[in-house]
This record gives structure tokens, C-alpha cells and sequence, in this order.
């Protein structure tokens, strides 16, 4: 049982600020992407893309880490199902696009593989 026995009418400490969503950001998942291509684990790319980002933004987390991992994996095994369906590998166009991938509108591509 608690019972107030003062009451102080201040704000007696910094207001909380909604935290930053850095892991969201094109620079994070690139980092992220080229240190697990290079064989780092998830924990080891949280501290080096930690140490690396600017210091007002909130720490990436190992979760985010691999969430980031995972959406990459997936995008590149649908790539690879793509070229080998439509035997694209030696199509320089689609190759360019598809390195351009981190620049398309997600919310107008809908996961949907166009070609023009």
C-alpha cells in the first residue's frame, strides 16, 4: 500500500520522445545487409551498426537485425525463382533493376514482379 504524503506540481524530468526508427531507414538495412553478406551474425551487426549510427538515434536492436536479414533473403530467393522461370540471368535490364530494388515504392509494387 503506497500513500502520497507530498505532491510536487512540476515536471521533474525530460519528457520521453517517441524513438527514432532508424532500423527502417535505407542506410541501416544496406549496413545490415553488406555485414551479413560478409558472414557477421545478427548480434555482431547490432553492435557495429550501433556504433556507427548517429548518436540521437535509438540503438538497432539484434531482432530488428534479423528482421532486416530475413526480408533481404526473401527478396533475393524471389529474384532467384524469377530468373530461372523466365530465364532472365543474362538480361542486363532486369539485373539493374533489381540492384536498384532498395529505391522502389513498396507501397505501389505490392511484393507484384512487373516487367515492362
Amino acid at each position: 500500500m503506497w500513500v502520497v504524503d507530498k505532491f510536487q506540481d512540476i515536471h521533474n524530468h525530460p519528457l520521453t520522445t517517441t524513438p527514432s526508427k532508424y532500423h527502417r531507414t535505407n542506410l541501416c538495412k544496406s549496413l545490415v545487409a553488406d555485414l551479413n553478406n560478409e558472414g557477421l551474425k545478427p548480434s555482431q551487426i547490432t553492435r557495429v551498426v550501433n556504433a556507427m549510427k548517429p548518436s540521437e538515434e535509438a540503438d538497432v536492436t539484434p531482432r530488428q537485425c534479423s528482421s532486416i536479414i530475413r526480408v533481404k533473403r526473401k527478396n533475393n530467393a524471389g529474384r532467384v525463382d524469377l530468373n530461372e522461370k523466365y530465364n532472365l540471368k543474362g538480361n542486363f535490364w532486369i539485373q539493374n533493376v533489381y540492384n536498384l530494388c532498395a529505391h522502389w515504392a513498396k507501397s505501389f509494387l505490392n511484393d507484384t514482379f512487373l516487367l515492362a
